[in-house]
């Protein structure tokens, strides 16, 4: 039951995701395009996409958790901008990343649920139904806040001591740091121990004026810095578009032209820009092994590149332009190359190996996935249609990211024989309300659907 509900949410996480491939590719086109007045407002629509990722997430995912997308997204915001609220309520500068959208998402999809079919006495009938959950929502949204605000700020002081212990532990503290970059990702708190390293751990006097943080003492010419940021090229250049490469060639055959736009962004969003959360994201929940992982082997990359002296560093992330534009300023960048290609080879290796062999459901594997071989066409829909009783027979119709969601005015009309003859890859539900499984093309044919209904 739990595996089922992790693979709903790695599913519903698509939408989401599928945004990060734009915005990093909006700070790109911001920082090598030479005209300031057409480069600052895309560097700043891509980093605005990134700071509301939260947001972003409170919305994508609860619109696949629940059956109504207008109502649950609206849910999701509504429960986001409550949770993150209250949370910093004193002033405490959380930064609690995608963490706050995946609460408000499962809130807004849960409350869903349970309540959108509610009723009421006839005097309050106008807050019955569908307009219930959006108001349950922004109540029961207040003790998760108040919670998260209770909890938070000790955990946030607790990272940012952690990091100063780093700092102290040669090899070992570069190692703890580029794992625990990787773990804290999902929760928001990376930005608490980064934010240490970066811009506040060491001192360097460059001209008579005092420089703090990895990443601005690296910049000034400072030789004791990049240790800490050097082992992200391995993993940001090769390492995770090698995983991508390992997803794609074990996605179901019938999958693979669906989920190749996905991935080769992704990997490409890696490359040219060093954000990684479009890889990260595609298995972080379906697969947690595979993070754990990912996550380990940041940490050995991190470690290696200390301890055979590579020194390189970056302004915003590891890239590939930044790698060869900060090469002046690096110890043994070149290196790093090799290395990169030895632990993009690993990270094949393991990936392919083990979600072959244990099954594991990322993209393209996931077990409501492309198993359905129908098309997304007007004739196709027609016969989906005629199958679940005629258009007079549909009350609504609406879709997730590989299920109609459909309700019927009576059941016994459905030919669930003829539609399973069809193609399609599986009916769950044995009431008025149905979903039936056909892939990563169940929005097109939901809207083929409501066309010709």
């Amino acid at each position: 039951m739990a595996k089922g509900r992790m693979q709903k949410i790695g599913a519903a996480a698509m939408t989401p995701i599928a945004v990060l491939p734009a915005a990093a590719l909006l700070l790109a086109l911001g920082n090598v395009i030479p005209i300031p007045a057409v480069a600052k407002p895309l560097a700043m629509a891509g980093q605005l996409l990134i700071n509301n990722i939260g947001l972003i997430f409170a919305v994508g995912l609860a619109i696949g958790l629940a059956d109504d997308a207008s109502i649950a997204g609206f849910t999701g915001a509504i429960s986001y901008v409550i949770i993150t609220g209250i949370a910093g309520r004193d002033g405490a500068g959380l930064e609690m990343g995608i963490l706050g959208g995946i609460l408000a998402a499962l809130t807004a999809g849960i409350l869903y649920n349970r309540f959108h079919q509610v009723q009421f006495h006839p005097f309050l009938s106008f807050f019955a139904g569908r307009r219930f959950v959006p108001i349950i929502a922004s109540i029961v949204s207040v003790p998760i806040g108040i919670g998260l605000g209770l909890v938070w700020p000790g955990m946030q002081n607790g990272i940012a001591a952690l990091g100063r212990w780093v700092f102290s532990a040669g090899g070992l503290g570069v190692a703890i740091y580029g794992a625990l970059e990787r773990l804290l990702l999902p929760l928001g708190l990376h930005h608490v121990l980064n934010g240490f390293v970066m811009a506040v751990m060491g001192e360097f006097s460059a001209g008579g004026e005092v420089i703090r943080g990895e990443v601005f003492r690296f910049l000034a010419g400072d030789p004791s810095a990049g240790h800490f940021l050097a082992g992200a090229y391995p993993i940001k250049l090769f390492a995770l578009p090698a995983a991508c490469l390992a997803m794609y060639r074990v996605a179901r055959p019938a999958n693979r032209s669906k989920i190749k736009g996905l991935l080769v962004a992704a990997a490409t969003t890696s490359f040219l820009t060093g954000i990684t959360e479009p890889v990260e994201f595609t298995f972080l929940f379906t697969a947690p092994l595979l993070y754990g992982i990912h996550v380990f082997l940041t940490g050995a990359s991190f470690w290696i590149c200390q301890l055979l002296g590579f020194r390189h560093g970056f302004g915003s992330s590891a890239g590939v332009l930044e790698f060869f534009v900060n090469l002046r300023l690096a110890d043994k960048p070149w290196l790093l190359l090799p290395l990169g290609l030895g632990l993009g080879a690993l990270y094949y290796f393991i990936f392919y190996t083990l979600i072959t062999k244990l099954r594991l459901p990322t993209p393209g594997r996931l077990h409501e996935e492309g198993v359905a071989t129908i098309a997304s066409d007007e004739k196709t829909a027609l016969a989906i249609i005629n199958a679940l009783g005629g258009k007079e027979n549909l009350i609504r119709v609406s879709s997730c990211l590989t299920r109609l969601r459909v309700v019927v005015r009576n059941k016994e009309l459905v030919d669930r024989d003829g539609l399973m003859a069809f193609g399609v890859a599986g009916i769950i539900g044995k009431g008025d309300a149905l979903q039936v499984v056909v892939g990563t093309i169940a929005d097109e044919l939901t809207q083929l659907i409501k066309k010709n209904c």
